[in-house]
């Protein structure tokens, strides 16, 4: 059962975090490698709602952060030409873009457009790797920002003070002028339960649809190594369909 959603706006301070001058997210790289692969490229403007057109102008307005709580989204993929769309746990510590309101849409270490969670869970299975701390049926859902966000308060993950980016910059024009003791990773003083699912006519399923458990590749050789055998299993087991 899914317990404890914590949703939290995403211009509260401490939601995120980063490294003073440093960026874990390449954005030209991004945009260089889309513009390359045109059939990736359909695809991921398509999961963001954008034509491939105007990837260039869509990445260029967003901010390089550490996501800093194990935090709820809903990832897309790219399999035998097409969009896949399944519902994801980014481990705390992951590299993600976030857009002008705070959302994450782009999970740094793949290229993988994110949008927002599904809207209502009440039970949930898990497949994937897990890690120290993970809870199930506790995570955060960051809930965008009604205005625009001009500068991002974050953590510095190497002092625990804060610094500020502002947004569309890839850390070098960070200040850490003023800066202060960070906050703790922030909690919604009143969890949000999830609503009760309404029957609607359909396909009766059995089992709810898998959360994937995504984790962070900041940690190191480890996490990557668990990543990369996370995204071949999947590759494996899409080729295999029912077998």
């Amino acid at each position: 059962p899914v317990t404890a959603v914590q949703t939290i706006p995403a211009q509260t301070v401490g939601l995120f975090g980063g490294t003073l001058d440093s960026s874990s997210c390449d954005k030209a790289q991004l945009v260089a490698y889309l513009a390359a692969n045109p059939d990736k490229a359909a695809v991921w403007a398509q999961a963001l709602g954008i034509s491939p057109s105007q990837i260039a102008s869509y990445v260029a307005p967003l901010t390089p952060v550490l996501l800093r709580s194990d935090t709820a989204v809903t990832n897309h993929g790219f399999e035998k030409g097409k969009l896949t769309t399944f519902p994801s746990v980014l481990q705390a510590g992951t590299a993600v873009l976030v857009n002008q309101y705070g959302q994450p849409v782009v999970k740094c270490n793949c290229g993988n457009p994110l949008t927002p969670p599904p809207v209502t869970m009440k039970k949930v299975k898990y497949k994937g790797p897990t890690w120290p701390g993970f809870t199930p049926g506790a995570m955060t859902i960051v809930s965008a920002s009604t205005t625009v966000i001009n500068n991002f308060t974050l953590t510095n993950v190497v002092n625990n003070t804060t610094f500020v980016r502002p947004a569309g910059t890839d850390g070098t024009a960070d200040s850490a002028e003023g800066s202060t003791p960070a906050p703790e990773v922030p909690v919604s003083p009143d969890p949000v339960q999830p609503e009760p699912v309404v029957p609607v006519p359909g396909p009766i399923y059995t089992e709810p649809e898998p959360i994937y458990t995504e984790p962070s590749t900041e940690y190191g050789r480890e996490g990557q190594a668990i990543a990369l055998v996370q995204d071949s299993y999947r590759t494996c087991a899409a080729a295999q369909g029912d077998t």
